[in-house]
């Protein structure tokens, strides 16, 4: 016997947000890699190459702070409910299931304290300013 797996089954808004946060990655990650890369890349070094000190500039910025750790959340959000999915359709035992869903989550949250501890308190040195 099949559940049903409509409208009313609770799983409308998981699926909306993961549709969600997919358009909104591709935007900020198509910016994140032209602003790193591009913007406050050294063209005498060549473009693709990143410095510490631009990195440390920008990150002192509290946009740039709040801008990073956004990003940082939407992508674990998003690949967490997809691992969640790939979970739900291929493990079929609920122990089993639960089991590796738990440590795929404590990662993601292990993976954004330790992101979000990294942007928050940073500082840019005081001759790069």
């Amino acid at each position: 016997m099949t559940r049903d797996r409509g409208v009313g089954s609770g799983g409308l808004m998981g699926w909306f947000l993961q549709r969600l946060t997919g358009i909104l990655l591709l935007p900020v990650v198509i910016t994140h890699l032209l602003v790193t890369h591009y913007a406050f890349g050294n063209p005498a070094r060549g473009a693709m190459e990143v410095e510490y000190a631009s990195v440390a500039a920008r990150l002192a910025s509290p946009w740039w702070k709040l801008i990073d750790i956004t990003f940082l959340i939407v992508v674990l959000f998003h690949g967490l409910r997809g691992v969640w999915v790939v979970l739900q359709e291929s493990v079929h035992k609920p122990w089993a299931r639960v089991a590796l869903y738990s440590l795929a989550l404590i990662l993601g949250v292990g993976l954004a304290v330790l992101g979000t501890v990294t942007i928050l308190p940073f500082r840019a040195p005081a001759g790069v300013r």
